[in-house]
C-alpha cells in the first residue's frame, strides 16, 4: 500500500525497514509482506523517509533511525513510537538525509548527512549536534549535500557531487579522494566498506579502492547503465539497483569486484619497496587452502583469517620461516562458505592480504 520508491533499506534484528517516500514500512517475514510503521509522532515521516537506519537489537542506544525531510526520527520499538532528535540543536532547515554509527566501548556517535547543510556529528544519541564539515567545500550542482556516509573504523567517508571525501578526525579535516575516478562525472552516490575495500556508485561508474580512496579502479564490466545510485553487498555478491534508467537489479561476485589474488601485492604494506607476494591457491577453496609467500628475511609470522563482517575466524600460531619462498597450508573444511580474508604479518611490521571464497 505504500509508494514503491524504496529510497533505503535497513535491518535491525529480525525486522527489516524501509523509507519510502510514504514512509517507512517494516517486515518481519524477510520482505514478503509489509506494514507501515504508523505509531505515535510518524506523521512526518509518512510524507517522506530518505534513509533508515537499524543499529541492531544488541546495541546500546535506539536501534533504529529514520531520516526525513523533517528531520531525524528515533524508535527503540519497532517503529510502534517515533521520537524527533535534535531539535535543540539543528535549525528548522537542516534536513538530515543519511546516518552512520560508530561505537567505541560504550560511546556510539552518529555521523549524520545532510541536505545542502554538510556533515554533523552527535555524542548523546542524536538528541544535540555539532558540525563536521570541516573544509567541505559549497559546490555548483550540490552545495554541501551529502550522498552517502561511511563509517569504517577511524575513518569517515562522504559521497558528494563532487567526489568522495575522507576525514580520519571526526570531520574536522577533510581530503577529496577521487583518483582514478571519471573527472567529467564526479558525483558519488553511495559508499559501502568489506574488509577494508571500499566500493562506491558513481556518475562515471562503479569504483573499488583498497587504500582509503587514495586510488580507484573502475570495475562497472557488465553494467548497461554505469550511473547507478543503489549500493550494498553481502558475503557473496556486490548488488546495483538502476532505479534512473529502468535497468533493473544486478549482482557481480564480491570476490570480483575486490580483488583478485594476482593483485594483492597492490594491498601489500611495503618495506623498502620489497612486498610479502602473498598468494593462495586453489582459489575457490573447501577443504585447504596452499598459501605461497616470499620473506625478505628470516623472520617470525602471524596468519590470521577474517570473515566479511571483520571477525577472526582462524588463526594460526606464530612460527619462523627462512628468507625467500615459503609454503602454508590451512585447512578450510570447517569453515563456512563465503568470502575471507588471509592475513599475513611478519615480524618486521611487513603486512599482506589475500581474499579467499570458501565453497561447499
Amino acid at each position: 500500500g505504500g509508494s514503491v520508491y524504496v529510497n533505503d533499506i535497513a535491518q535491525a534484528g529480525n525486522r527489516l525497514f524501509a523509507a519510502t517516500y510514504g514512509g517507512v514500512f517494516s517486515s518481519t517475514d524477510n520482505g514478503a509482506t509489509w506494514s507501515e510503521s504508523i505509531g505515535t509522532g510518524a506523521n512526518a515521516i509518512r510524507d517522506l523517509a530518505l534513509s533508515v537506519y537499524g543499529v541492531g537489537a544488541d546495541a546500546t542506544g535506539t536501534p533504529v533511525f529514520a531520516a526525513t525531510g523533517n528531520g531525524l526520527y528515533a524508535s527503540s520499538d519497532n517503529g510502534a513510537t517515533w521520537q524527533v532528535r535534535g531539535a535543540q540543536s539543528l535549525d528548522d532547515s537542516v534536513q538530515i538525509r543519511n546516518v552512520a554509527f560508530r561505537r567505541t566501548g560504550n560511546t556510539t556517535t552518529i555521523f549524520a548527512g545532510t541536505l545542502e547543510s554538510g556533515v554533523y556529528r552527535s555524542t548523546d544519541g542524536g538528541n544535540t549536534w555539532r558540525e563536521a564539515s570541516g573544509n567541505l567545500t559549497r559546490t555548483s550542482t550540490g552545495g554541501l549535500s551529502i550522498n552517502a556516509i561511511l563509517v569504517s573504523g577511524a575513518n569517515l567517508f562522504a559521497a558528494t557531487a563532487d567526489g568522495v571525501y575522507f576525514s580520519s578526525d571526526d570531520g574536522r579535516t577533510w581530503t577529496r579522494r577521487a583518483s582514478g575516478m571519471d573527472a567529467n562525472n564526479p558525483a558519488a552516490f553511495r559508499i559501502v566498506e568489506r574488509n577494508g575495500i571500499l566500493i562506491a556508485t558513481t556518475a562515471g561508474g562503479v569504483y573499488r579502492s583498497g587504500n582509503n580512496g587514495a586510488s580507484w579502479t573502475n570495475v562497472s564490466q557488465g553494467l548497461k547503465n554505469t550511473s547507478n545510485y543503489a549500493l550494498a553487498a553481502d558475503a557473496e555478491n556486490a548488488y546495483i539497483a538502476d532505479d534512473t534508467f529502468g535497468d533493473g537489479v544486478w549482482r557481480r561476485p564480491l570476490t570480483q569486484v575486490i580483488t583478485s589474488v594476482r593483485e594483492t601485492a597492490q594491498n601489500s604494506v611495503q618495506n623498502n619497496n620489497r612486498s610479502l607476494a602473498l598468494e593462495a591457491a586453489p582459489n575457490p577453496a573447501s577443504e585447504d587452502v596452499l598459501l605461497r609467500f616470499t620473506l625478505p628475511k628470516t623472520s617470525r609470522v602471524t596468519v590470521d583469517c577474517f570473515d566479511i563482517l571483520g571477525k577472526v575466524i582462524m588463526s594460526v600460531p606464530e612460527q619462523e620461516y627462512a628468507e625467500g619462498s615459503q609454503l602454508l597450508r590451512l585447512s578450510v573444511e570447517h569453515l563456512p562458505q563465503g568470502v575471507m580474508t588471509v592475513r599475513l604479518r611478519t615480524e618486521q611490521g611487513l603486512v599482506s592480504t589475500v581474499f579467499v571464497r570458501i565453497v561447499r
